[in-house]
């Protein structure tokens, strides 16, 4: 983990990724506290290049996460998985547009769609999530009322599900077409 030290002397838009990796979920009061040099607009610009606005707080993207993924059943030590990571951003990605929405999320929703173990749904849950009664939470506390201030000039996270819709769609024409 990088010191918070070593993060300011990063350039601002470093800055902000860096301490979005470290917290994985913050709202915006706290990250413009860790980021103070620049202005709320300059902040909300470098926000939406690495972050998701999810019941109105930044959860880091899930483009940036699970590069390193091994081979989940490799002979081969240290063989990196890409089609499993993309499964877990995907996956993640999934959650997030699902608790947006105020929606359910649970590991057994994940292992049924991703075909993904239940130890895995639960790594990709806690990237940002908690455990809570019967279904899994935002690990801070969410800020609607963010949504409704005059500073909120971000606009929605149904852009990054359509990625995500556009992403199945090619796969499942890719192997051989659609789907059922």
């Amino acid at each position: 983990m990088v010191s918070h030290q070593r993060i300011r002397e990063m350039p601002i838009d470093q800055q902000v990724k860096a301490q979005l990796f470290k917290a994985r979920v913050v709202a915006t009061d706290d990250i413009a506290r860790l980021v103070p040099s620049i202005s709320r607009n300059e902040l909300f610009e470098y926000l939406q290049q690495c972050a998701h606005l999810v019941q109105g707080v930044w959860v880091f993207q899930s483009e940036f996460l699970y590069h390193d993924l091994t081979a989940a059943h490799s002979i081969t030590p240290g063989k990196l998985d890409e089609h499993r990571a993309d499964m877990w951003r995907c996956a993640r990605d999934l959650a997030l547009c699902l608790l947006d929405a105020g929606r359910t999320v649970t590991r057994s929703l994940l292992t049924r769609c991703f075909q993904i173990n239940s130890r895995d749904a639960e790594e990709i849950l806690s990237s940002f999530a908690v455990p809570g009664n019967r279904s899994w939470k935002l690990r801070i506390t969410p800020d609607p009322l963010f949504l409704e201030s005059k500073l909120y000039t971000y606009r929605s996270f149904a852009k990054p599900m359509v990625d995500v819709h556009t992403l199945r769609q090619s796969r499942a024409m890719s192997d051989g077409g659609m789907r059922r």
